[in-house]
């Protein structure tokens, strides 16, 4: 299993971090700007919700249906979604809001199984790295243009 965690203080306090991620389009403006990322159904983030999301993860040149359930919401300092359907065999994305003294830690932790077991990992691990490294970088420079770097 592979896991993956990137983190920026923000100058932000917890709650104004965690109101912008409740909203509907939240996910959108933190997704680079190539459409890779379409939303066919929303929910609010509460605990058993589901979204649906349409996706195409580079390298491939469709677009799969993602379904995610909130398996955990614990406002204003976690959400956690769980891919029900996902091309990975695994799916579990921790968005975590640490307060530190008026300043937000928003910290991503994913764990995750890539498709085919250790075989996909040696196969695909790296793209799969790779593609995590860029889509969450993207999303933590948008969240510091957003709220300021702490």
């Amino acid at each position: 299993m592979g896991t993956f965690t990137r983190e920026t203080l923000l100058a932000a306090p917890v709650e104004k971090v965690w109101a912008f991620h409740m909203l509907p389009d939240a996910l959108l403006q933190l997704s680079p700007p190539n459409g890779d990322v379409q939303i066919i159904q929303y929910n609010p983030v509460e605990t058993g919700a589901r979204v649906t999301l349409a996706v195409r993860i580079p390298p491939l040149p469709v677009r799969m249906t993602w379904v995610s359930r909130y398996a955990q919401v614990t406002p204003p300092h976690l959400f956690v979604d769980v891919a029900v359907k996902s091309p990975f065999a695994r799916w579990e994305h921790h968005h975590i809001f640490e307060d530190r003294g008026g300043h937000c830690l928003m910290r991503d932790h994913v764990e995750y199984l890539a498709p085919l077991g250790a075989l996909g990992d040696l196969f695909g691990g790296p793209i799969i790295r790779q593609v995590l490294r860029a889509q969450f970088e993207h999303r933590h420079t948008m969240l510091a243009r957003m709220f300021g770097r702490g």
